[in-house]
């Protein structure tokens, strides 16, 4: 880095000092931290350097690890040009990060969230958020262990609130415990009639919830999500 007198800058899928590191589009979803965009100096750590500009990127209810992933990198290339002008004439920002409100995740730290214990109770929120964070095709999900077989779980949402459901979908209370079967098993009715599985309310809206339960077979990690190959 010595080398470069002014410096070298780094585009980093996270708004920073939150979430450096690995899965930037998973874990605002699991822990309520912003998501965003930042550009930033390069120093000796890792997404530690200091700051040059960045952008907030809402997280909604409906968010998956995928769409917040397709959110965070299809704003990242206009989001340098904007910043560009000011770099090249050297009218940028320079600001520390505030270290003590960093964090920071390895690659292997969803590993152990990832496994789902079907007799262990959950919080339906934080078990639907696990579900929708690591809900990404054509890559692995979060999964339970069945017959020695993991059983990938992804999840859809719906927010159009359609009469004929009605009755038919049972409710999430998104604040009660749940085992983690039970509340599988709500979910499912999701392959065939998807829109009539099951809703929850956030802040007055009805939405609606629906799983697909997945072999090894069905996963391909060494594949783009659609979106990447789109012309």
């Amino acid at each position: 880095m010595q080398v470069f007198g002014q410096g070298c800058i780094n585009l980093h899928t996270a708004y920073l000092p939150w979430n450096g590191g690995w899965h930037t589009n998973v874990w605002p979803i699991l822990d309520g931290s912003p998501a965003g965009i930042t550009i930033h100096f390069i120093d000796p750590g890792i997404d530690t350097g200091d700051l040059i500009a960045q952008r907030v990127i809402p997280v909604g209810p409906t968010d998956t690890g995928g769409s917040l992933h397709w959110k965070i990198t299809s704003g990242m290339v206009d989001f340098f040009k904007e910043i560009w002008p000011l770099l090249k004439e050297g009218k940028h920002t320079r600001k520390p990060q505030d270290n003590s409100q960093a964090t920071f995740h390895r690659r292997a730290d969803l590993a152990a969230l990832d496994c789902i214990q079907l007799d262990k109770e959950y919080p339906a929120g934080e078990l639907l958020n696990l579900l929708r964070a690591r809900t990404y095709p054509p890559y692995p999900a979060a999964y339970f262990v069945e017959n020695a077989q993991r059983v990938y779980v992804r999840v859809q949402f719906f927010t159009d609130d359609l009469e004929e459901s009605i009755g038919q979908q049972s409710c999430i209370d998104l604040k009660k415990h749940y085992k983690a079967k039970k509340l599988l098993d709500m979910l499912r009715g999701g392959n065939e009639r998807p829109r009539q599985a099951a809703y929850f309310i956030h802040e007055g809206q009805r939405i609606c919830v629906s799983s697909q339960q997945l072999g090894e077979q069905d996963i391909h990690p060494d594949e783009n999500p659609p979106w990447m190959t789109m012309e």
